[in-house]
């Protein structure tokens, strides 16, 4: 996982460079890149303020406390006044007619490969893909540092606990090799509600949680550039265009086997060269365009290219109360552009895995507790059914491979709900 600063805009020649970065990929690599507009200024504000001058009693001063003293010089002073300011603008809008809030936009890119980490030859292949995609950013102007665990445990924690992103700054978390990521990322205490339109996020006693939104790309315009994608975080001619919370936006990337999509794009590219040479195209004007597209596709593998899955997901972290105008807000700023956002209905739960990089995060012992409660009551079902239905894409076979543990399997933690589940499967069979 990479660090990379955000860039504020781009050319042709960015996008030649940075084309480069799936060049070296092997197939069947997973590659994301996630924008957080984050809240927590409070860091790259006080690095701001520590550059003002010094009075020239200091080390004075801070013998005589203990500590380093405040400094009262007119720069310092200013700068505690202007730090003040925009912290509060971090989370309550700077001006009443409309929407205007300071985020520290944070560019983080991670790469998941089919790779055995106990082979050394697989492990010198990762760095050496790694030190070649910073290569690759640094030589387009950006700037980029290799992130470690403690910095993924920062990065996830954030989505997955509700006052982290409420806060006015967050501590930081330290990498404990002892335990498991999962034990480090998620807070005991957090509640996780999952409902039909998103997620809820909330602690006992500790106000009205925080909602989450997902929403995936319906549909995108024809055409559009690099160098556009700055109006997708808002549009600075139109306030009305603005954010109203803090938002993720990532972009996966899916490095698909050349050998095979090869014979894939050559089929289609001569069926649509067909039909926009019958007596059809005349009434069917996507003809011509579908056979542009697949020939572009061919003359691009044909120049040692290579073709790419690719989706774009959008993440919004709001108060409860503001759900319906953040939204609103969101869907006009990309319908602005020419991108149509739909709701991930029932989804949103692997959306926040694409979205926060939590893919290879496995479940806490509570979560894998109530999956095993799940199936142990669709067996349940099953049987109730004769075997003969099932309605959740996965064979009777399968199904009892998941749920024949006995409880001297399941870590003690879960063994409870295990005994649970079963009891209530036994009685649904019952009945």
């Amino acid at each position: 996982m990479l660090e990379v600063m955000p860039q504020s805009g781009a050319d042709d020649r960015m996008v030649d460079v940075l084309v480069s970065l799936y060049s070296n990929c092997p197939p069947e690599t997973g590659v994301q890149f996630h924008l957080f507009a984050s809240p927590h200024v409070c860091s790259p504000l006080r690095k701001y303020a520590n550059l003002r001058m010094e009075d020239g009693d200091q080390i004075q001063k801070a013998q005589e406390y203990g500590r380093p003293a405040r400094n009262e010089n007119l720069y310092r002073k200013l700068a505690r006044r202007r730090f003040s300011h925009l912290a509060h603008g971090a989370h309550n809008s700077l001006t009443q007619g409309f929407h205007y809030t300071i985020r520290d936009f944070r560019l983080m890119i991670s790469v998941c490969v089919k790779a055995d980490p106990n082979n050394l030859s697989d492990r010198e292949r990762i760095i050496g893909l790694r030190d070649g995609m910073a290569t690759t950013l640094r030589s387009a102007s950006l700037p980029n540092r290799v992130c470690d665990a403690a910095d993924l445990i920062n990065w996830c924690s954030l989505f997955v606990n509700p006052d982290r992103i409420d806060a006015a700054s967050s501590p930081d978390l330290h990498y404990d090799d002892g335990r498991e990521l999962r034990d480090q990322i998620v807070d005991h205490d957090t509640i996780q509600d999952a409902r039909s339109n998103g997620l809820h996020l909330w602690k006992e006693g500790e106000g009205d949680g925080l909602d989450v939104r997902f929403f995936s790309i319906k549909s995108f315009p024809e055409r559009f550039g690099l160098w556009q994608m700055g109006a997708l975080v808002g549009d600075l001619m139109q306030p009305a265009l603005q954010y109203s919370s803090p938002f993720l936006l990532t972009m996966g990337v899916y490095i698909l086997d050349p050998n095979s999509t090869k014979t894939i794009v050559t089929a289609n590219h001569v069926r649509a060269t067909q039909n926009a040479g019958s007596k059809m195209a005349v009434v069917m004007p996507d003809v011509a365009k579908k056979a542009r597209d697949w020939t572009a596709a061919a003359d691009a593998i044909d120049t040692g290219g290579a073709l790419v899955s690719m989706y774009h997901q959008l993440g919004l972290f709001c108060h409860p109360s503001k759900v319906a105008q953040t939204q609103e807000t969101a869907k006009a700023i990309w319908r602005a552009r020419g991108f149509e956002l739909n709701a991930d209905v029932y989804k949103h739960r692997q959306a926040a895995d694409q979205g926060s990089n939590m893919n290879d995060v496995s479940l806490s012992y509570a979560q894998r507790a109530n999956m095993n409660l799940l199936l142990l009551l669709r067996e349940a079902a099953m049987r109730d059914l004769g075997g003969a239905v099932c309605s959740f894409a996965i064979s009777k076979q399968e199904l009892s491979a998941l749920t024949s543990r006995g409880p001297d399997e399941i870590p003690h933690r879960c063994r409870r709900s295990w005994i649970a589940g079963r009891t209530a499967a036994r009685s649904f069979h019952r009945n």
